[in-house]
Formats: C-alpha cells, sequence, structure tokens
C-alpha cells in the first residue's frame, strides 16, 4: 500500500489522491467495478477519480470510509495537499515570468535589515517580498501600489525609486501594527505635540519612547523606519484608519535638529483641517508641495518662535555669531543649541561649517 496513506506528505512532489486510493483496492483485492458497486456510482467516476480527473468531495470521502476503511478525513486532507501542490506549480509557472518585477526592489538592503528572509530560489523569494506587502501576486502589487505614483512628484529616476519607497511605507505600516494606539484625538495630539518640545534637550535615545507612547495615547503611531536608498523620503504621514494616523520618519539627515523639525513638520499635516488624504510624503525628491509653507512654518515657530528668532539676530551680527550667544539663546528658549545653530545655517546666518559639534547626531540605540 502506498506509504502516503499513513499522511505523508513532500512538498517537492505529491502523487495525486487516486493513486493512493488504486493502492488500497489493490491491497483489499477489490476493483474499480468492486468499488463503484459498493459506493452505488459508476466504474468512470471510480476511474476518473484514480486518474485525478475527477477530485475526491466530501461525499465520496464519507462513502470512502465506509467501504475501504479509510477516515474521510484523510481523503479529504489527501485532496487538499494535491489541490495545494497544483496550485504552488501554477503559481511557481507564473511567479518565473514576473522575475523582473523582483529585480527592481533593494531586496539585499532588506534582507541584511531583517525585513526579509533569504530565500535560496528567485521565486521563493518573490513569495517572500510578497508577503511582506501582503499582495498575492506582482500584478496586484502594481494595481494596489503603483496608483501611489500619481501622488508623488517624480524626481530625476537616478535618484529616485517607487519600489525602494513603497518598501519603505511598508515597513513603517508593519511597524505601526506593532503598537498600540488609542483613537485620534485632535486636541490632545495638539496639546501633546507643544508638550513635546521640551525634550528636545535631551538625547533622542533617551526620549524616543516618551514621544511614541504620548502620540499613541493621542491618536497617532510615530514610527523611524531608516531609509531605503533611492527612497527619497524624510517622513509621511498619513491615516491608517478614519481614527488612527502615522507619522513615519527616517532620519535621512541624520542630526537631531533635522528630526526635531521633521517630526514637528509631520505633526502639522496630522492637525491640519480635513487634510486626511491617502498620504503626505515630505523630501527633496518626492511629495507634493501642497502644504507644506505651512507645515514647514508650523515647525518652525514651534521650535523657534519668529519674534525671538528675529530679535536675537537683531543683537548680533552674522556670520559673526558666537557659540556662547547660541547657546545663551538655546537656554532662553528651553531647546537644545543645535537646532539653534541649524536654524541658523539653513537661512545662511552663519556658515554650515561652524558649530558643527552642537548638531547632535541621531541616535537610538
Amino acid at each position: 500500500m502506498d506509504k502516503q496513506i499513513s499522511n505523508e506528505y513532500s512538498p517537492d512532489y505529491v502523487s495525486p489522491p487516486g493513486d493512493t486510493l488504486q493502492d488500497v483496492i489493490d491491497a483489499l483485492g477489490m476493483s474499480q467495478a468492486e468499488l463503484a458497486r459498493r459506493m452505488g456510482t459508476s466504474p468512470e467516476v471510480i476511474n476518473r477519480i484514480i486518474k485525478a480527473e475527477n477530485p475526491i468531495t466530501e461525499n465520496t470521502a464519507m462513502s470512502l470510509q465506509r467501504t475501504v476503511g479509510v477516515p474521510g478525513s484523510f481523503w479529504l486532507n489527501r485532496q487538499s495537499r494535491y489541490d495545494m501542490y497544483l496550485a504552488q506549480e501554477v503559481e511557481t509557472v507564473r511567479l518565473k515570468e514576473n522575475l523582473k518585477w523582483l529585480k527592481r526592489f533593494p531586496v539585499n538592503e532588506m534582507v541584511t535589515r531583517g525585513w526579509l528572509k533569504r530565500r535560496s530560489s528567485k521565486v521563493d523569494q518573490m513569495k517572500e517580498l510578497l508577503e511582506f506587502f501582503g499582495v498575492a501576486s506582482p500584478d496586484v502589487w502594481r494595481i494596489y501600489y503603483g496608483q501611489l505614483e500619481a501622488a508623488f512628484r517624480k524626481p530625476k529616476p537616478r535618484k529616485w525609486s517607487l519600489e525602494a519607497l513603497v518598501a519603505w511605507l511598508r515597513k513603517g505600516e508593519l511597524e505601526a501594527q506593532r503598537i498600540v494606539c488609542q483613537k485620534y484625538n485632535q486636541q490632545a495630539f495638539r496639546t501633546r505635540v507643544y508638550d513635546l518640545r521640551r525634550l528636545t534637550v535631551k538625547p533622542l535615545k533617551n526620549v524616543y519612547q516618551e514621544i511614541v507612547s504620548g502620540c499613541a495615547l493621542c491618536g497617532v503611531v510615530v514610527v523611524i523606519v531608516e531609509e531605503l536608498p533611492k527612497a527619497g523620503v524624510s517622513g509621511a504621514t498619513r491615516w491608517l484608519a478614519p481614527k488612527k494616523a502615522l507619522v513615519q520618519l527616517s532620519t535621512r539627515y541624520k542630526t537631531e535638529d533635522q528630526f526635531w523639525f521633521t517630526f514637528f513638520h509631520e505633526a502639522a499635516h496630522v492637525l491640519e483641517k480635513g487634510a486626511k488624504r491617502s498620504i503626505i510624503l515630505d523630501g527633496d525628491d518626492c511629495g507634493k508641495k501642497n502644504g507644506d509653507s505651512a507645515a514647514n512654518e508650523f515647525a518652525a515657530n514651534l521650535l523657534i518662535p519668529k519674534k525671538h528668532l528675529t530679535r536675537f539676530l537683531r543683537n548680533v551680527t552674522p556670520p559673526y555669531i558666537s557659540e556662547r550667544a547660541v547657546r545663551k539663546f538655546a537656554r532662553e528658549l528651553a531647546i537644545h543649541p543645535g537646532i539653534v545653530v541649524g536654524r541658523l545655517q539653513r537661512m545662511k546666518a552663519i556658515p554650515y561649517t561652524h558649530f558643527k559639534k552642537l548638531r547632535r547626531n541621531v541616535e537610538l540605540n
């Protein structure tokens, strides 16, 4: 009798359940015609099952249980495994026809970061990538994610990759699923955003969890996902549900003053009335600029109010601003001096070479 009858299953090849049925009736000394008479059906039906032209149905499985003494559940499991094997064979052929799609993704980088497992074959690697995105096939990916391309401002092709950007966004979604979040409360989040400004004086690694937990209480998930090459994004805001927002940051610019500016910039997008568009991207290389001026102004003024900056610049002589003056101004504002340096450099009040040591690098570990 076929060893398959003991429910053994080989992923490399699965014979049709009809093979096992033939082995069973041979062992019993029963012909196909006799089995058909005992089951109350025609020999043609039994022959088609044995030749894998017809499947074993629930009714057939129960009839086989009574006539040959093998449980109906065994026959149904046997048929199910065989059907799955055939489906996998068809899928493998289809995926082989789409291997060019796999090449468009930074798979090696995603494996290095632990986003994907390394698979031995390209087809298995493609399956791993599809599971990462939570879609059934490359064609479905193109329909589900490809439409996002119209929402982005394309930069020079050599600097930007839709696939890298979407992979970065997807990783943010997966990280967000791990964070328990309350329903969004705009007033509570606005209050929380202003309160978080006080944390700018501390190293980010010491306060990051407080940022995450505090925002989650207001219905906003905050995640940091290191930027993928050619993603060209510093931050993104989107609504995962009507009452759940996601702020995703990339730490693209590596310094804490840039992190805080980007965080408050994205927070402004969340707070915008009626701004529940599917996604808002920010970065030099992608994203529409609608609303960015207001978000930039919100972030800039929250960190360093315009009236205080104007007064400070009135009492100094750019670019001959001393480090002592910068530190004193930062203390008055209760922010880290690196934030002051970053602002002064961007507005060209001092050269980018000045006070670089005051701009603290982002470290999360």
